[in-house]
């Protein structure tokens, strides 16, 4: 670590894709630790340690950088299924589970505010993308064709019963074991696919 005068902590150049990242997972620290309404965007560049200056270079109101750090997240997980996949296709898809259900169990204000998004008007439409993209990453682990549109809907329908699991499962503040959310999931998801 460099200091300078002062013994102040020197800051490092970043490209702006790792900038970027940087913002977004102070973002998503910052959105878990208080009520979206009380955050400030300073806040944020202050967890992100960088100027609300650059910040809104970035992006330009709290609401596209919520809406950018959500999309984030997303791409995160879909990428844990599909990049990081090993074992067999039901293993990694209940890898990806055991993922977002871990997220979900860490930062239950986040998962909250994503799947009930009250308001922001940036979200809007933003959880039918996201649950798309899920289905489409789902179905091409399994195998599922695209002209396989039962299936399909089965998929996404999955991913909005465990969308609501879950969010039932924080607000009861995590009560009944994750291991047991996600073996009843599951075997929902397998049973759809298997009609």
């Amino acid at each position: 670590m460099v200091y300078h005068l002062g013994m102040k902590k020197a800051r490092r150049r970043l490209s702006q894709a790792e900038r970027e990242v940087e913002i977004l997972e102070a973002s998503l620290r910052v959105f878990d630790a208080q009520p979206y309404q009380d955050i400030s965007v300073e806040r944020i560049a202050k967890e992100a340690g960088i100027s609300a200056g650059l910040l809104y270079h970035y992006f330009p109101d709290k609401g596209a950088l919520f809406g950018a750090a959500y999309d984030y997240l997303a791409k995160t997980f879909v990428r844990t299924l599909t990049v990081e996949s090993k074992g067999s296709p039901w293993e990694t898809v209940e890898a990806g589970l055991d993922n977002y259900l871990q997220y979900a169990e860490n930062n239950p204000r986040t998962i909250k505010l994503i799947l009930r998004p009250g308001g922001i008007k940036e979200l809007g439409g933003m959880n039918d993308r996201i649950n798309l993209r899920y289905t489409k990453a789902i179905a091409e682990i399994l195998g599922i064709k695209a002209s396989d549109s039962l299936r399909l809907i089965a998929i996404r329908s999955w991913i909005a019963f465990t969308d609501k699991i879950v969010l039932d499962w924080i607000e009861e503040k995590r009560k009944k074991p994750r291991a047991r959310i996600h073996n009843l999931t599951i075997k929902v998801l397998r049973s759809a696919l298997e009609s």
